[in-house]
């Protein structure tokens, strides 16, 4: 009987498919084979492996993929799209919003849209989808990389293309280096071109230059993939390229910078743009007990409850709190005779000060931020794993940082652009300030990096890094990824 239900589960499979057997046919099949059981043990193989092949094929977009978006993602990205981005159609996805392409075709890791649906950031607010709905939309992208349908909506632009120059093409032909005269740059500089003329012929990808040479294998030189880091551009990063320059080589639709776009009233009403305003405290019953401002918010709410706030504790365990608040560790004996001793009503204040002021608590407390920012003492990655021989210069700063009280704005921007703060190459003399400043950018280098070796090298893995890079400022001061 077990074998007979998963006979009929496997055909029910077949049938409800809709490029499955005839339903005549099927049933002629299943009961001939029923009849016989040699038979029936090779037709349930056979029908096993079609239904197993038929599964991994990609869905169709209007009957797979589509209901999805209707269902969880039209109210963001419908008739009023939210970022420029309408899942509507398989035109709209594939032409993607603001942020460039939300699906590259053939590509489902590199698609924006799925890498948002996986985390759980799309549908925003809402549930994420269970894993056959991800596997569904996972399978149409990887199928649209393979269609002349989707091809054919496609719309490309030079967003769209730049990211493959820069990862095949602009150690040779990017900022640093430019030979030939080629810059690979941009639109303009590919149109431009270098001593050998334009790089490309908008419509004539057999006429480009540049496409010509991909498809000879002589851009990147073979001779030089190693030594730069590189690999050749796949098949359907030579087929995107020839359908961008046969559309036309169309320029990104958002050339204006960012930072030059104005922000709508709307958006300048938003709370991040607005000075922050120190609220009075509010009145409480039991006033006494207020110590400071945040006593009488907190004694507010307990009061609404009924409640008021626990006993004060004794001097032993205030003590104790602070020394292992501020330093982590407990105070000596001697420490502990020296605060019972103290007489004057301020001595716990006096203790407070005392430990902020000590060597152990920036020791105490670097540690929260260099686990923030991922501090190792060496790479992290591959069978060598090479020591960061200097590391311990960034911990140092951030020790100092902490006990000498240094603004957290000050703080957050030297390790961020802590290089671009002086003019380190021409100083005349090195001050302890100017090697802290440097320092400080031991943040961005911190993450997991092992492209020092030559096979872990190229620029995608280098790009990993960045982005690992971005992961952590991002989880560190702004409490999301």
């Amino acid at each position: 009987m077990y074998w007979v239900s998963r006979a009929g589960t496997i055909c029910a499979m077949a049938l409800d498919r809709p490029f499955g057997f005839p339903s005549g046919k099927a049933k002629c099949k299943m009961d001939l084979a029923m009849s016989h059981p040699r038979w029936f043990g090779r037709w349930l193989v056979a029908v096993a492996a079609w239904c197993l092949a038929s599964s991994a094929q990609g869905g169709d977009f209007e009957s797979t993929v589509r209901p999805i978006f209707e269902r969880r993602c039209a109210a963001c990205h419908g008739e009023q799209p939210q970022g420029g981005l309408k899942l509507d159609t398989q035109r709209h996805v594939l032409e993607g919003g603001q942020s460039g392409a939300a699906v590259v075709p053939g590509y489902p890791d590199r698609s924006l849209l799925l890498a948002k649906v996986v985390s759980g950031q799309m549908p925003m607010g809402g549930e994420k989808l269970p894993e056959s709905e991800i596997d569904a939309i996972r399978a149409w992208i990887d199928e649209a990389g393979r269609s002349d349908a989707a091809a054919a909506e496609l719309r490309l632009t030079e967003a769209e293309v730049l990211p493959i120059f820069q990862m095949r093409c602009q150690t040779c032909h990017g900022k640093r280096r430019q030979e030939g005269g080629l810059d690979l740059r941009s639109l303009a500089s590919l149109l431009e071109g270098g001593d050998s003329g334009p790089a490309l012929v908008p419509g004539k990808p057999d006429d480009s230059l540049l496409l010509q040479r991909i498809v000879r294998g002589e851009m990147p030189p073979p001779d030089m993939l190693f030594e730069n880091h590189v690999k050749t551009p796949t098949d359907a990063e030579v087929a995107l390229l020839r359908k961008w320059v046969a559309d036309g080589a169309q320029p990104s639709e958002y050339d204006e910078p960012v930072a030059d776009r104005p922000l709508s009233d709307e958006g300048l009403s938003h709370w991040a743009f607005q000075a922050p305003v120190s609220p009075e405290p509010p009145p409480v019953e039991n006033a006494a007990r207020v110590r400071n401002p945040i006593d009488a918010f907190l004694l507010r709410k307990l009061e609404a409850k009924g409640l008021s706030l626990s006993a004060e504790a004794n001097r032993d365990a205030l003590m104790r709190r602070a020394y292992l608040g501020l330093t982590g560790v407990p105070p000596t004996p001697g420490q502990i005779r020296a605060f019972a001793q103290d007489s004057r009503p301020d001595a716990y204040e006096r203790l407070v000060d005392q430990l902020l002021d000590s060597q152990e608590y920036g020791e105490r407390w670097a540690q929260v931020w260099l686990d923030l920012a991922g501090y190792a003492d060496s790479e992290g990655v591959i069978d060598e794993d090479r020591l960061r021989l200097h590391a311990w210069r960034y911990r140092d700063y951030v020790i100092r940082a902490l006990n000498s009280d240094k603004p957290y704005d000050r703080f957050l921007t030297e390790q961020l652009a802590g290089d671009e703060l002086l003019d380190y190459e021409g100083l005349e003399s090195v001050t302890q300030e100017h090697v802290d400043t440097l320092a400080a950018t031991g943040f961005l280098r911190m993450t997991p990096d092992g492209t020092y070796g030559s096979a872990t090298g190229s620029i995608a893995e280098r790009f990993n890094v960045v982005a690992d890079e971005i992961e952590v400022l991002s989880s560190a001061v702004m409490g999301s990824l």
